[in-house]
């Protein structure tokens, strides 16, 4: 498609950079990540979201999926504002919200190259961004990740995660919020002309790319809020419900934390001082 071909040259203000070219510095600075999703289940676990800063480091990096960048302005929430806004799906671009959240969010905007050309087109927006190129497919249960790209098929929020995987320093604690994997309400509204149903059919390509990143145990994830994915999976789903508290989360980031500087210390490697 012409969008694939999107160069410097044929639309001369636009500021972009590949994610996976070495020269453009993208990386994801904390081994605590948050994929923070707009789907209305997600509200019960804002308040588990680990902070951003801790001990004048950064302790957890925020990457919103699509009107999950708006909790923060919305919802009164600056502790939610994302560090990364990740958009896969052109059609969000005609959404009535994006606009004001594309020329106002103040972190890294990481497209695809289609919402890339949909913001020119539509927005006459710039950037800059960082952009990939997303692959089919994941159709079944196998899933076979290619160095270099983002497989699609799974929603923007299994994009992001392979985002977390290629840049997040390894080992990785990963938690999600909001990623209902059901229905078309937003945290605040509904996603107009989508028709997802009660449970949506990219659940089991998500749930192939979380137990492949599993089986190579670089990365451990939990949900903080109730999903669709993994389902039966008690430690995935262990820090949901009503008894939950913060300091639950604390205890799985600095058991996290804890052992993370014993696997560093133990290959002989100087840990890297992680700054804001």
């Amino acid at each position: 498609m012409a969008v694939m071909r999107l160069r410097r040259d044929k639309y001369k203000g636009i500021d972009y950079k590949c994610i996976f070219d070495a020269k453009s510095g993208f990386k994801i600075l904390s081994p605590i990540v948050t994929i923070l999703a707009p789907g209305p289940k997600g509200e019960k676990g804002w308040d588990l979201i680990p902070p951003k800063i801790l001990d004048n480091k950064k302790h957890n990096t925020i990457l919103a999926v699509n009107y999950g960048v708006a909790i923060a302005e919305e919802m009164d929430r600056p502790d939610l504002e994302a560090d990364i806004w990740v958009v896969t799906d052109s059609d969000v671009t005609t959404k009535p919200w994006f606009k004001h959240h594309l020329e106002n969010f103040k972190g890294m905007r990481c497209f695809n190259l289609r919402v890339i050309d949909r913001c020119w087109k539509n927005h006459r927006y710039a950037g800059p961004y960082m952009q990939f190129a997303s692959k089919q497919l994941m159709k079944g249960p196998d899933i076979h990740p290619v160095t270099g790209i983002i497989r699609a098929g799974g929603t923007v929020s299994c994009s992001t995660y392979q985002i977390i995987h290629h840049f997040a320093p390894k080992p990785t604690l990963v938690f999600i919020v909001g990623i209902d994997m059901s229905g078309d309400d937003y945290f605040k509204g509904k996603n107009l002309k989508v028709k997802h149903g009660p449970v949506w059919r990219s659940v089991h390509c998500f749930n192939g790319v979380i137990k492949l990143f599993r089986e190579q145990k670089h990365i451990i994830i939990h949900t903080l809020s109730e999903t669709n994915l993994m389902a039966g999976d008690k430690e995935f789903h262990k820090l949901v419900g009503a008894e939950v508290t913060p300091e639950d989360v604390t205890k799985i980031t600095e058991g996290f934390m804890k052992d993370r500087r014993e696997m560093v210390r133990s290959r002989g490697v100087q840990e890297r001082i992680l700054t804001p």
